[in-house]
């Protein structure tokens, strides 16, 4: 069988089949730049108030995660 190439496939099982879909429910998560947007957004509303950073980075991400902007 010199100079032949056997070609391997690979059936594809229900699990593999499902995973490789995207679920219409699932929300693509928040980008950095989107999570400092918002992170400064709620700033401003806050009245610039110092030393909250995290404070509103934790909130930004969380209502883009919920989809919110509240």
């Amino acid at each position: 069988m010199k100079g032949t190439t056997k070609t391997v496939t690979r059936k594809k099982t229900a699990a593999s089949s499902r995973a490789a879909k995207p679920t219409t429910n699932q929300r693509p998560s928040p980008t950095h730049d989107e999570i400092a947007l918002r992170a400064h957004e709620l700033y401003l509303q806050s009245g610039c108030q110092p030393g909250r950073d995290k404070e509103f980075w934790l909130e930004a991400e969380r209502q883009l995660l919920r989809g919110l902007k509240t």
